[in-house]
Parts: structure tokens; sequence; C-alpha cells
């Protein structure tokens, strides 16, 4: 699931041959659950706290069983305009306090302001 119309239609046509694969955008969402559900650098980009509430929710309430997360885990503003890292584990504790936080993998490709088209801020963490 992803806010990006484009996105899902290139994932539709990457895996058009894997009936075990749905993509849908966030307004298609109509209830559906997954085992798994990966949440690929979309959170930084989520800048309004309602959107970040509602998508965090949608995301929670679609997971059956896990989710995983692509993202920074920091309250901290960026200069770019379309950039907002939050503390998403703030969020999990007051919404979701049966959640757990199984798997932390830091990447492999610190964020470097030197290079920050090749580096990333972002970790791995399995809930």
């Amino acid at each position: 699931m992803d806010v990006s119309k484009i996105t899902v239609r290139i994932c539709r046509g990457i895996f058009v041959a894997d009936a075990s694969k749905r993509f849908l955008t966030l307004s298609d969402h109509a209830g559906e659950r997954a085992e798994l559900i990966l949440y690929l650098g979309v959170l930084y980009h989520l800048i309004e706290d309602d959107v970040f509430t509602v998508y965090m929710a949608t995301l929670f309430d679609t997971a059956a069983r896990f989710v995983i997360i692509y993202s920074s885990n920091q309250n901290q503003r960026q200069p770019e305009q379309h950039v907002q890292r939050r503390k998403f584990d703030d969020w999990i504790a007051r919404n979701r306090p049966n959640a757990t936080l199984l798997k932390h993998i830091p990447n492999w490709i610190s964020f470097d302001p030197k290079d920050p088209d090749d580096t990333s801020f972002a970790d791995v963490y399995e809930v």
C-alpha cells in the first residue's frame, strides 16, 4: 500500500505474473489485511500530523502479524520541504501498546551529509 498511484502502478507491473502479491493505494484500502506490511521510506515524507496518524493507524490495522518500517526513528525537521523525521515508536507505544519492536537493523550505508544522495538516515525496524 502506498500513497503514490505511480508507485503502485510500477509495482503491479513488476509483479504482474505473481498472484500472491497485491498493491493498493491508501485510498483504495477497504479493510484488507496481510501477514506482513512493508513500510519503505514513506514515514518521513508525511509532514502533516493528521496524515501521519491516519497512515500509521492504517498500517497497523492492516498488519495481521508483522510490520517492517524503513525510516528514521527520531524527531527532527529536515531543511527539505517534504521531510519530517518522526520518532514513530512513540506513536506505537501510545496507540498500539501490544506491538513490540522485534528487531532494529541499522543501515549499512549511514547518512553522510556530504553524500546525501547515496546514503540514508533510515534504518529497518521489525515490529
